[in-house]
């Protein structure tokens, strides 16, 4: 499973509502699948991560993965997602 993915959906605790987030806020330009190919993507500089891309996990520790859930990551600057969603 997507490591970014997955920490989405065990700090809900609900897939269910997980994927409801995901789809709602992160979808259009991460992909379904997270490919970093949402629809959304090639419209924007810098391009979404793909939460397959290992290498890039491996250099972040979690917290720091959470951190850029919450925000958003480089474009997203309106924090939407709050610790009681993430």
């Amino acid at each position: 499973m997507l490591l970014l993915l997955t920490l989405l959906l065990s700090y809900t605790g609900y897939s269910r509502e997980g994927r409801t987030v995901y789809r709602h806020y992160c979808m259009d330009c991460h992909g379904e699948s997270g490919g970093g190919d949402g629809f959304n993507a090639y419209n924007l500089d810098p391009r979404p991560r793909s939460f397959a891309d290992s290498t890039f996990q491996a250099q972040h520790s979690d917290s720091d993965l959470v951190a850029a859930i919450r925000s958003g990551g480089a474009l997203h600057r309106h924090g939407t997602l709050g610790p009681d969603t993430v």
